[in-house]
């Protein structure tokens, strides 16, 4: 694996809260150093409670921690879908932007094959992060 794709795997792993030092992380993604954390949103993990009174929240931090969102009742049987969808989204973006990442330092081929998917995950990325 190239030094950049280390790099890549090294960012994904760290914007998913993962140490690259642990054991089954390569030597030299954990020698890259801390990635800076640029995003406007609130970091992840995010999680799902669901507090007493019915309310569901997505939250930042230990047990209810920080109140990212909360989920309308409106379709109760939507509610849980819906909050483990928003619940995964730093995740999701993280291993969307390795992935476009990747697939850039991939020979002329792969990126001609992937092109559509490609695209559609530059603004996938951009819907996220503007």
């Amino acid at each position: 694996m190239s030094r950049k794709s280390m790099q890549v795997a090294h960012e994904v792993s760290t914007a998913l809260g993962r140490d690259p030092a642990e054991p089954g992380t390569s030597r030299l993604a954990a020698d890259l150093g801390p990635v800076v954390y640029t995003a406007k949103h609130t970091p992840g993990p995010w999680h799902v409670v669901k507090h007493h009174d019915g309310r569901v929240a997505i939250c930042h931090g230990p047990g209810s921690g920080f109140w990212v969102a909360t989920i309308s009742p409106y379709w109760p049987e939507r509610v849980q879908a819906n909050a483990r969808l928003i619940a995964a989204a730093p995740d999701l973006l993280a291993a969307l932007q390795g992935f476009g990442r990747w697939l850039e330092l991939q020979p002329e081929n792969y990126q001609t094959h992937f092109a559509d998917l490609l695209t559609a995950a530059r603004a996938a990325i951009a819907k996220a992060t503007k």
